[in-house]
């Protein structure tokens, strides 16, 4: 199953979603922080302009830009991301992110290939 996006003042505490997750039987999570291009946070800031007012720094200022998208800050990243890495493994599931440059946190291949049964050869 896929949590993604994970917006900080939004969605980023999502410790009872994982419980969630976990209790109908999933397996594996792959996570991922929101990456705005210019059209997507224009919509954002027209849906959620007080959260984007939030937001606006940690992307245009200290953010970085990566294949045409803005990410949040690495180290705000890896905050946000461990601990639903933290609450996956609590539970016994496998954990994953795409995208951010912190491959280190998985415990699983990010497309949840290792779940599909082997062919026999």
């Amino acid at each position: 199953m896929r949590i993604d996006p994970i917006i900080p003042y939004v969605n980023s505490e999502c410790e009872d979603l994982v419980e969630e997750i976990a209790s109908i039987g999933v397996k594996h999570i792959t996570v991922s922080t929101y990456k705005p291009r210019n059209r997507d946070w224009k919509r954002l800031s027209q849906a959620l302009p007080d959260i984007a007012k939030k937001l606006a720094p940690l992307y245009w200022t200290q953010g970085e830009h990566s294949g045409g998208c803005l990410l949040l800050p690495r180290d705000l990243r890896l905050r946000l991301l461990s601990k639903v890495r933290q609450a996956a493994l609590h539970r016994g599931l496998q954990f994953a992110v795409c995208r951010e440059g912190l491959s280190e946190l998985n415990t699983a291949p990010c497309d949840g290939s290792w779940l599909l049964p082997r062919l026999a050869r």
